[in-house]
């Protein structure tokens, strides 16, 4: 037998949305319909999200904003399962993933309906319980109970925190009602500010333990509930029945009415067998008419479809259908219409569906867009028919794109001709072999003035006179005889007396697709405009000493114009031939001549050349040719013409511009300055030679912008753009930069002057470089040595003077702080009169280069002379830090020096400290002041340090002991996490608790944070500290958590890890393994770590919050408090700083700000937790005020875990 399927249970109650639309219609569409769940559908009616009450309920909880869509918030790619699903397999899915819902799709993945816990429940029904199974067997705990008074704001947060779609409300231990996620949604804008009893919707169904199951099912249908709460005796709360109670009860006595209902059915399976028999044979007859029917349906060579009227989709087709769109049979079955065709609107679909069917048929071309997204024209032949009660369409498609183009190009060639004979300025006809005129244009007509109606059936003699009709007659006869074109001049007047003119005439013989001539075509142009330009253009060719020739190739013949002739020195009209032409031209060019011409000849490529002509007295005269040639049907030359101009006056000119040019480099050269000349019109840069030579690029290669910009060193590219943008705005430029060519560094000088319009665009410009790289070597030499000490290469005493008076005044400006170290070597005079000078000079040099390895990028080191050296620190953040920066450089100094005698020595080292502005606010006083430190630090003892105050000498090496012990605290693992208790106030249970690092030291005990988490978080420890009280703090919530106790665990979160550490992976790290619950950490932050790199610290809190990670903000109140990064970031708890607590409630000023805080945190949906509650005066404050938790010694202070486990006992 068959078993029933998700098909036959599936509701018909749904409601799909798409993603754009808002929360706030979800939540009415659920209300209307008094349902638990929307899915989300594409525009294919498929499922790509889910909105259920649990979703609604955070919504409400955390107040989240109703108008933002639905893609925000909904349950994305959701679990979905075919109808065709056994409802047992079903069934068993949905229990295995604790799923409330079942998405249900047909076989292409469209949405058909939802399938829930009731339906199966209706579907199995009550008649499978076991009948004398109690309530108790099958009854579980209640998920949340809540007293009367607790507000419903918490309720909706208890609600999500502790994942229950209902809450149980009690008032002297016995319920009074149910609160469903649904009543929530449903009376969220009413439900600010008002206690659980206020909006109880639901009047509870009691029911006794011992009642029978199969009753309480029955009660249930009866009253249309979905839960029963069982009561004792006392009617106090024992646990609730649910319909999931009742469907697992159901479904373990499932199999056995499945078995009855088998055995029922095995008589009639005989029956079936012999029926089977018979459809088996009317099904091979069925299969057999089937397969006439697909090959005389595949042979039909157009597209042809079988179209459903409902789903406008294709039930049967042929490969044509699929074909001509280019998709797959498989991707055409899935396709409607609506997919291809190119359609108005669904009502123009429906209209044209609705002609098939009240005719009978419809014939129309519509448009069809392709697999690749071509739109194609398309035929469409469209006949209504009737299979089995069911409407259908046959629809034959025919692509007729190609003859749709074809008619198109057709029409517009037609129009083009039309339009060309009717706007064409020649004059066309056509004639018979007789000479009658067949047809004109409108230009022809003003010849005879005559419409072209009254032109057509005469001839020539019925318009002129006989002598010219007969000069007509006889040309259209030579063309006919000729059989090709003819051409002749003629002097025409028109019949209308508005034109008179001389025309080149073309007569073409016209022939039949047989080849025989029918008649004869005219076209006459007007030339008379163009005899007159031929009268002015030899002219304008004397004057411009230009002549024009052409050759007769065949009959060696040449023809040139009178200018021609006269530069060649030949008479006018004098016929020559190639011979005597070639004698014209000088004997060193005359074979030059021979060959260009032979080559122009060949390759039919038009050139320009430049050749000399014999003259008996004088120079040469100097000519630039042009030549063209002219072929037969063969590719042979038949003709060449030409062009030359006498351009001797010219090259006089460019000789005399070249020597002066040779000149100017030669100067240029040796003084190193180029020079470049700019034309912006003409598109024209021009370098000298020198010019080239400086910037290494090839003389006379192509110049272009960049090559220049890829040749200026680096770091003179800003100062060069800028020069030249300020002279582009009309400034002198006029600059030094360097420029780097063939890897080597150069110096150049730069001057320009650019010319503009009145409208200041660049016309045109000028400019020199010169190479000053010799120049610029000098200086720099000559300021070393005025600035730096020529024995170690350091800045010297000038130098040092100079730079501290600059620094002095940005420090003054910025509120900064700079140290001043003085060093004298220890035992170096001995060295120096033990191994002597050169000795002595080594040991400095050596001492300088561990100065400059060990010193920070942007200090300066300066030899003052002897064996005195200075260093100067700034960007640094406490005073301090110039005595840990002293103490590395006594170590560094006193490490040993191996010197070129092969002599190994040691030195030591005394250093005095001076700060500004604490000591001084000049530089002289400065040196003085460090000086006197530095005095004070050797008569102490040498090989130390001092400042010039000796608070902070003591300040300093107390800092520098307590880095010191941290680092050893790390290695010996001599920290620990104590754990302060966070309570529930309106409960009194503990909820969670505070991680706080203590330290024990070995020889000091107990460290008190306020001293060494200020010196971790300076140097940098608090991040591997701070990681190391999350990974124990993970471990032990574990633990805890194994052992029965949900706590949150909160740790706090430094500004330093935000800044430089990657927080998000150390997190989930920790989590990863640990085993801890993310939702059970809570991470703190204070106000001013939240706006370091606000943009980046909003990105990482999101990370952490969706992962599921509570944040909070520590010492509210004290820091940055602004309501506008509240919103920004994801926060969900704000605790009260202890200074405020600490008055309450006998302040009124703290009284003020404490219930403004809890008031704030409310309206905005966060948790308010008071820090530093010792009295139970103040705990009475904060729960008046609706505060939800604290902490503080009241409960407890600070404990190891183990002692903390046994305030959880």
């Amino acid at each position: 037998m068959q078993f029933a399927t998700l098909r036959t249970i599936v509701s018909n109650i749904t409601v799909t949305l798409r993603e754009t639309h808002s929360i706030a219609k979800a939540l009415e569409e659920m209300s209307k319909h008094s349902i638990s769940s929307i899915v989300i559908v594409d525009e294919k009616n498929r499922p790509i999200g889910i909105f259920t009450e649990h979703d609604a309920l955070r919504i409400v909880s955390e107040m989240i904003d109703q108008e933002i869509p639905l893609s925000k918030v909904m349950t994305r790619n959701p679990f979905c399962v075919e109808q065709s699903q056994h409802l047992h397999d079903a069934y068993m899915m949905m229990e295995e993933k604790a799923y409330r819902h079942l998405v249900i799709v047909d076989e292409v993945g469209e949405f058909v309906g939802i399938v829930s816990e009731g339906d199966f429940l209706r579907h199995m029904g009550f008649d499978a319980l076991n009948r004398f199974k109690t309530v108790a067997e099958a009854m579980s705990n209640a998920p949340l109970v809540i007293q009367s008074d607790v507000l419903m704001i918490t309720v909706a947060k208890l609600m999500k925190e502790h994942k229950c779609d209902y809450a149980i409300v009690i008032e002297n231990m016995c319920p009074i009602g149910l609160i469903t996620e649904r009543d929530i949604i449903y009376s969220h804008e009413d439900m600010q500010g008002k206690a659980a009893e206020k909006l109880l919707n639901h009047a509870i169904k009691t029911i006794k333990q011992n009642l029978l199951l199969h009753e309480a099912a029955e009660l249930m249908k009866e009253h249309s509930v979905h839960q029963l709460v069982v009561v004792d005796d006392n009617e106090h709360l024992s646990g609730v029945l649910n319909r999931h109670d009742i469907l697992k009860a159901v479904h373990g006595s499932y199999f056995e009415f499945l078995v009855q209902l088998i055995n029922q059915k095995n008589d009639t399976i005989a029956q079936l067998q012999e029926r089977k028999k018979e459809l088996r044979a009317k099904k091979d007859l069925l299969e057999e008419s089937t397969i006439k029917y697909r090959k005389l349906f595949e042979a039909i060579p157009d597209g042809t479809v079988l179209l459903d009227v409902q789903t406008l989709r294709a039930v049967e087709f042929n490969s044509a259908a699929h074909e001509y769109l280019g998709y797959s049979a498989e991707e055409f079955s899935k396709l409607s219409i609506s997919d291809y065709e190119i359609i108005e609107s669904p009502e123009e679909t429906q209209r044209r569906i609705g002609v098939i069917k009240s005719q009978g048929y419809d014939i129309f071309e519509t448009k069809h867009r392709t697999k690749e997204g071509k739109i194609i024209d398309v035929w469409v032949n469209a006949v209504a028919v009737e299979i089995s009660g069911q409407n259908y369409i046959i629809a034959v498609y025919r692509d007729i794109t190609v003859q749709k183009e074809t008619q198109e190009n057709f029409a517009q060639q037609s129009s083009f001709l039309q339009s060309l004979l009717k706007n064409i300025p020649d004059l066309v006809w056509l004639k018979d072999l007789d000479g009658v005129y067949l047809a004109c244009n409108e230009m022809f007509e003003r010849l005879y003035n005559a419409k072209e109606s009254e032109i057509i059936g005469k001839d020539d003699f019925d318009f002129v006179d006989t002598e010219l009709a007969t000069f007509f007659r006889e040309h259209d006869k030579a063309a006919v005889a000729a059989g090709g074109s003819r051409t002749n001049e003629e002097f025409l007047v028109f019949g209308d007396g508005s034109y008179q003119g001389f025309f080149e005439t073309v007569k073409t013989p016209m022939k039949d697709i047989h080849g025989n001539v029918i008649g004869v075509l005219g076209i006459a142009r007007d030339i008379s405009e163009r005899k007159a330009k031929d009268d002015e253009s030899a002219n304008v060719q004397a004057l411009a000493h230009v002549g024009t020739w052409s050759w007769d190739i065949l009959k060696d013949e040449f023809i040139g114009s009178s200018e021609g002739y006269r530069i060649f020195g030949i008479p006018q009209g004098e016929k020559v031939g190639l011979k005597d032409v070639l004698k014209r031209f000088s004997s060193q060019d005359r074979a030059r001549v021979q060959e260009q011409l032979l080559n122009t000849s060949r390759t039919k490529q038009q050139v320009g050349s430049l050749y000399r002509l014999n003259v008996q007295d004088g120079d040469d005269i100097w000519i630039k040719t042009h030549t063209e040639f002219q072929y037969n049907e063969k590719h042979q030359p038949i003709k060449a013409a030409g062009i030359f101009q006498d351009v001797s006056e010219q090259i006089r000119h460019e000789k005399e511009l070249q020597k002066k040019d040779e000149d100017l480099s030669a100067a240029q050269a040796i003084a190193h300055i180029g020079s470049w000349r700019l034309k912006i019109k003409d598109n024209i840069l021009e370098w000298s030679d020198e010019t080239y030579r400086i910037f290494g690029i090839e003389i006379r290669a192509p110049l272009t912008y960049e090559m220049f910009l890829e040749r200026i060193h680096p770091e003179d590219a800003e100062k060069v753009a800028l020069a030249w943008q300020r002279a582009l705005e009309g400034e002198k430029y006029d600059i030094e930069h360097r420029i780097i060519v063939d890897g080597t560094t150069k110096w150049v000088h730069e001057q320009a002057k650019l010319n503009s319009d009145k409208a200041g665009n660049i016309l045109d410009g000028i400019g020199m470089v010169q190479e000053i790289t010799q120049r610029k070597l000098y200086e720099q030499k000559l300021e070393t040595l005025a600035n730096y000490d020529p024995l170690t290469g350091l800045a010297n005493r000038g130098l040092l003077v100079s730079y501290l008076q600059k620094i002095i005044e940005g420090a003054k400006r910025n509120k900064s702080q700079i140290a001043l170290l003085m060093f004298d070597l220890d035992r170096f005079k001995d060295i120096n009169d033990s191994y002597g000078h050169n000795a002595g000079d080594e040991l400095l040099q050596q001492v300088a280069k561990r100065f400059s390895s060990r010193l920070r990028e942007g200090d300066l080191i300066s030899r003052l002379g002897g064996d005195e050296f200075a260093v100067v620190m700034n960007n640094f953040t406490h005073p301090e830090d110039a005595g840990r920066l002293a103490e590395e450089m006594i170590e560094t100094l006193s490490m040993n020096y191996q010197l070129s005698a092969g002599v190994s020595v040691h030195i030591g080292a005394s250093v005095g400290i001076v700060i500004f502005p604490d000591h001084a606010s000049d530089a002289q006083t400065l040196l003085q002041y460090a000086d006197a430190a530095l005095y004070k630090s050797k008569s102490e003892g040498r090989a130390t340090y001092r400042y010039y105050s000796d608070e902070l000498t003591q300040s300093a090496r107390k800092r520098i002991e307590c880095e010191t012990n941290l680092r050893l605290a790390i290695t010996n693992k001599e920290f620990e996490v104590y754990y302060q208790p966070q309570v529930h106030i309106a409960s009194g249970r503990i909820i969670g608790a505070e991680a706080l690092i203590r330290w024990n030291n070995p020889k000091r005990g107990l460290v008190s944070p306020a001293e060494f988490i200020p010196v971790a978080e300076d140097t940098g420890l608090i991040g591997e500290i701070g990681e190391w009280v999350l990974n124990e703090t993970c471990r032990q919530g574990k633990i805890w958590l194994n052992q029965g106790h949900r706590l949150t665990l909160a740790v706090n979160l430094s500004a330093h890890q935000i800044r430089y550490q990657d927080v998000v992976s150390i997190v989930e790290k920790a989590i990863k393994q640990s085993g801890f619950e993310a939702n059970r950490l809570e991470l703190e932050l204070t106000e001013s770590a939240l706006m370091q790199r606000e943009e980046e610290t909003v990105e990482i809190l999101h990370s952490l919050r969706a992962k599921g990670i509570r944040l909070a903000i520590d010492d509210f109140g004290t820091g940055y408090s602004s309501l506008s990064y509240l919103k920004r970031f994801p926060i969900d708890i704000l605790k009260i700083d202890k200074s405020f607590v600490d008055d309450v409630p006998y302040d009124a000023d703290d009284n003020a700000i404490v219930s403004a805080i809890i008031a704030m945190g409310q309206a905005l949906g966060f948790q308010v937790l008071a820090e530093g509650v010792e009295q139970e005066e103040q705990l009475r404050f904060l729960e008046e005020k609706g505060c939800t938790m604290y902490q503080g010694y009241y409960k407890s202070k600070p404990l190891p875990a183990k002692e903390f486990e046994k305030l959880l006992k």
